[in-house]
């Protein structure tokens, strides 16, 4: 019987002992809502074509921050250069990436036309409604001291609010 007792004594110092840990507690994340321009619907207006278009691409002024999305993958750009002329009417700003791109064009004239062009400091300016959120996405390479329209797109952009 005494052992019984032990036993149970024990048992239940032990119980009380693991149950006795301090709570876990869990790490704050410091997502939060995030004001951003966000450009999707691509539809290219002229004969280049970007194979792998985005789907998505969200413009983060105040940390100038440039993420796109094609399909499932998103890629993040550091932007220089940022000239904001937005109003509350319209969209007006532009902006230079800080790394060069290798994009495959698709000028699709004879149909077998795809070559690589790596846009050198890409150059991106928006302009647009926001009245009905229509707009104008082009992009542009650096050719020495110049600049070259490579692609043009219309786009559906506005103000947006992301987790980041």
């Amino acid at each position: 019987m005494k052992q019984k007792a032990k036993y149970i004594i024990f048992t239940l110092a032990c119980i009380l002992g693991l149950s006795a840990c301090d709570e876990y507690e869990w790490v704050e994340n410091e997502v939060e809502l995030t004001p951003v321009i966000q450009a999707t619907e691509f539809e290219s207006q002229n004969v280049s074509k970007m194979v792998g278009e985005p789907n998505t691409i969200n413009v983060y002024l105040q940390e100038l921050l440039h993420i796109e999305t094609i399909v499932n993958n998103a890629n993040k750009y550091e932007i220089s250069d940022l000239k904001n002329e937005t109003t509350t009417e319209n969209f007006n700003f532009s902006y230079t990436l800080k790394q060069s791109l290798i994009y495959t064009i698709d000028t699709s004239v004879p149909e077998t036309d795809i070559i690589n062009d790596t846009i050198v400091n890409p150059h991106y300016v928006y302009e647009g409604l926001k009245e009905d959120n229509t707009g104008t996405l082009r992009v542009y390479k650096t050719i020495g001291d110049g600049m070259e329209e490579v692609l043009v797109y219309n786009i559906n952009i506005e103000d947006a609010e992301v987790y980041y």
